[in-house]
C-alpha cells in the first residue's frame, strides 16, 4: 500500500512539475532534514533518529511546491535499539504574502499541509499523520536554501489519536 501511494505521489509530482512556467530556472530542491523524535508515550530517554533524512522538493505552480521527505528512523530504546519507522512525509508548501514581483523567488513565508505515512517496525503498526507547517525559507548564494517550520497536528496510531508537534529544519540547494 505504501509503495503504491509513494508511486502515485511521485507520478503526480512529475506530471504537475511540467506545468510550471519554464522561465523559472530552479525547479528542483535536494536537501536533508536532520531530525530526532521523542514522543510523549516513549519511556524516558527513548528517541528516534532519522538515518536517511532526504528531502526532494519541486515547484508545481507559481507559489506552490511539492515536498517529499524520507522517514527511516532508528529507535534508541531501553531494551533494544533497532530500526523503528519506515515511510515518507508529503507536503505542499504554499508561499504566502505572494506578489507578482516575487514570482520566481524560493524564499519567504510558507504554509504547508502535510501527510505522513510510516510503518512502525517494533510494534508492527501503521502511523498516519496529518499536520500543518507554517515556516520560512531562506535563500542564500548559489541557490542554497534553509527552511525552518513548526509542525502541529495529529498522528493516527492503530485506533488512537496522538498529538504531534515538531520543529523542522531543512538544508539543501535548488537546481
Amino acid at each position: 500500500m505504501l509503495r503504491i501511494l509513494f508511486c502515485v505521489l511521485l507520478l503526480v509530482t512529475i506530471v504537475l512539475g511540467e506545468v510550471q512556467a519554464s522561465s523559472d530556472r530552479s525547479r528542483y530542491f535536494i536537501g536533508i532534514t536532520p531530525s530526532v523524535t521523542a514522543e510523549p508515550f516513549y519511556n524516558k530517554g527513548e528517541f528516534d533518529v532519522n538515518v536517511l533524512p532526504l528531502v526532494y522538493q519541486q515547484t508545481l505552480f507559481n507559489k506552490t511546491n511539492f515536498r517529499l521527505t524520507s522517514i527511516v528512523n532508528y529507535g534508541v530504546r531501553d531494551t533494544e535499539n533497532q530500526l523503528s519507522h519506515i515511510g515518507f512525509e508529503a507536503a505542499f508548501p504554499i508561499r504566502v504574502f505572494w506578489r507578482e514581483r516575487l514570482l520566481h523567488q524560493k524564499d519567504g513565508f510558507y504554509f504547508a499541509p502535510i501527510m505522513s505515512i510510516a510503518h512502525e517496525q517494533i510494534k508492527k503498526e501503521n502511523h498516519i499523520g496529518f499536520w500543518l507547517e507554517p515556516g520560512y525559507q531562506f535563500l542564500f548564494k548559489h541557490n542554497y536554501s534553509m527552511s525552518v517550520g513548526l509542525q502541529a497536528g495529529v498522528t493516527l496510531i492503530a485506533d488512537e489519536v496522538q498529538n504531534h508537534f515538531g520543529i523542522n529544519f531543512i538544508f539543501g540547494r535548488w537546481f
